[in-house]
């Protein structure tokens, strides 16, 4: 997700918040202002929010696509997506490019995966024809949905996930109750 959406978010979100000193105040763009944008680009070391007013608008269909891509083109798959957020701030608010990046100690293969999201019912947004052409492992995947659709294949947060981890020897973490393979070290 890129800056401009998120700072959507936090300039809707803010309200109360209980500082260090544990005073309770109201943050806003206007009461302050400076703590406001610390609190949207900083650390969590200014307090502890603890209200917070949300502002919903109705959102239409939306494209959603996406794209794994080997080890070899990480460095291409980022230089696009610093263009794509470079061009999302200045010109297309309709932008949202989320990627992650996968390594499999087992197999020695990392990957960077994107998911390409566009606020506006255009099948293959041209925004994204650059990172496209960059050779990835199988066929873009899109669709025009609405926003909800779009995330429904997204793990909810808290669950577990296989995790591989390599130290002297190899782990694989089945879920949080139990491990396979020696006693993990403390």
């Amino acid at each position: 997700m890129g800056p401009s959406v998120l700072r959507s978010l936090l300039d809707s979100l803010l309200d109360k918040i209980v500082l260090p000193n544990a005073t309770v105040t109201t943050v806003s763009e206007t009461q302050h202002p400076d703590l406001y944008y610390a609190l949207r680009g900083g650390g969590n070391n200014f307090g502890i929010v603890t209200a917070f007013n949300v502002s919903v608008f109705p959102q239409g269909p939306v494209y959603a696509g996406s794209r794994t891509f080997t080890d070899e083109n990480v460095e291409q798959v980022l230089q696009e997506a610093e263009n794509i957020f470079t061009l999302e701030d200045a010109e297309d608010t309709n932008i949202v490019l989320e990627y992650r990046y996968s390594f499999s100690a087992s197999r020695n293969v990392g990957t960077i995966s994107t998911t390409q999201r566009y606020l506006e019912p255009v099948m293959s947004p041209p925004v994204y024809d650059t990172l496209n052409a960059i050779p990835a492992l199988g066929n873009l995947t899109g669709t025009i949905s609405s926003l909800a659709n779009s995330t429904g294949n997204v793990s909810v947060l808290g669950e577990t996930r296989y995790v591989e981890l390599m130290t002297e020897e190899t782990w694989t973490c089945v879920n949080t109750n139990s491990v396979k393979g020696p006693s993990l070290p403390p």
